[in-house]
């Protein structure tokens, strides 16, 4: 019987990853996983190249999606990506994403800082631009000191007046949200890398956001990342356990360095996720 080696947390240059979607198959293949999933921000664009090279190289790649609430952003795991209701909250996630990006690049050109879309979008490699990607470009292009005053400078930016063109499942949507729209659109909705999301989410208090998040349809926890040692990924399962999610894993790839892929070998490739995962691929 073949081993099912996972790692459901990829992202290609259709967001904010560095690889096409064919690439990231590659990539997936050399370090020996059978199993992938295409999570891409607010995007399933790159999934149909992936599943075309995947049927070259004999991996099973499933679709999947990844997206933001107001307070943590959720995988959607097996989605449909064909989904008519899931296709066009991506479209309003997009024109909301492009809005927002306008505003930024022209609130730092009237504030001295000469830069344009294109040109942090070469800085970051990738089609889709985060904050993230706009703060390290501050700092690299020394507009600003460190990453702490290129956050103030984009929090600065007046987004109220965006806002009020979208609906709030758009702007400022809820856990509730987003995991109806990935449960309607076939999928599961998965908390990823649990601890990165600030001081305000840990040991003590990850429980009760479990808790809450369950209620509202949230029905897996990622359990493995390379985010996380041992020690956490072991609470996690327990969490997992407990509350009767899901567990999943994966490298939250972004680019070629082997360590992102490489890091989750570390962990040994747990029987709930593989025997879960074998019975959506139809195997014994």
């Amino acid at each position: 019987m073949e081993e099912i080696r996972y790692n459901l947390h990829n992202h290609t240059h259709y967001s904010d990853g560095r690889l096409s979607p064919a690439d990231v198959v590659r990539a997936n293949k050399q370090k020996g996983y059978n199993c992938i999933a295409i999570t891409d921000h607010f995007s399933v664009d790159g999934i149909d190249e992936a599943i075309a090279e995947g049927t070259k190289l004999g991996i099973t790649v499933f679709p999947g999606i990844e997206l933001e609430t107001k307070k943590v952003e959720l995988l959607g795991l097996f989605i449909d990506h064909k989904n008519p209701q899931l296709r066009a909250f991506l479209q309003q996630l997009r024109q909301y994403h492009d809005a927002v990006l306008r505003e930024t690049v022209e609130h730092l050109n009237k504030n001295g800082i000469r830069a344009s879309i294109e040109e942090i979008r070469q800085f970051a490699g990738c089609r889709a631009i985060f904050n993230e990607n706009i703060i390290d470009f501050l700092v690299q292009r020394r507009f600003a000191a460190n990453k702490r005053m290129a956050r103030k400078m984009l929090a600065a930016v007046p987004l109220n007046r965006i806002k009020k063109f979208f609906p709030k499942a758009v702007h400022s949507p809820t856990i509730r949200t987003v995991a109806k729209i990935i449960g309607n659109a076939g999928g599961i909705a998965v908390l990823p890398h649990a601890f990165s999301y600030g001081k305000a989410i840990n040991i003590v208090t990850l429980p009760f956001l479990l808790a809450f998040m369950k209620k509202r349809g949230v029905k897996g926890l990622e359990t493995q990342t390379p985010r996380h040692g041992k020690a956490k990924a072991a609470y996690l399962a327990l969490l997992a356990r407990a509350f009767r999610m899901q567990q999943t894993g994966g490298a939250d790839l972004h680019s070629a360095e082997a360590i992102e892929l490489g890091m989750l070998a570390r962990y040994r490739q747990k029987k709930p996720v593989a025997g879960m995962l074998r019975k959506r691929m139809g195997k014994p």
